[in-house]
């Protein structure tokens, strides 16, 4: 067998160690995984398979005042609503 340290009959001395810690780390693999899985994945599945709401239906609306719509979410919101047929009040500092 191997004495420096590799591979150990499961009754020698350390041999429930060296288990010990292959378990813990292939279950510390495990949660990292599903953690990346729920985390990300999920609410990329989700939000591809979901139908788009219509915000103007919903509320019944006419009129949306949309926050940072210069850039990211707020832009993307603007054009999603307008889209929709909702007049639009736009409020954003400058870029």
């Amino acid at each position: 067998w191997a004495r420096a340290g590799g591979w150990r009959p499961p009754n020698t001395p350390g041999a429930a160690q060296t288990m010990g810690l292959c378990c813990w780390l292939t279950s510390a693999g495990v949660g990292v995984a599903l953690f990346v899985l729920l985390g990300y994945a999920l609410p990329q599945l989700a939000a591809t398979l979901l139908p788009v709401q219509n915000l103007r239906k919903k509320y019944n609306a006419k009129w949306a005042l949309v926050t940072g719509s210069s850039s990211g979410i707020g832009k993307a919101l603007a054009e999603r609503l307008a889209q929709q047929g909702l007049s639009l009040v736009l409020v954003a500092l400058d870029d």
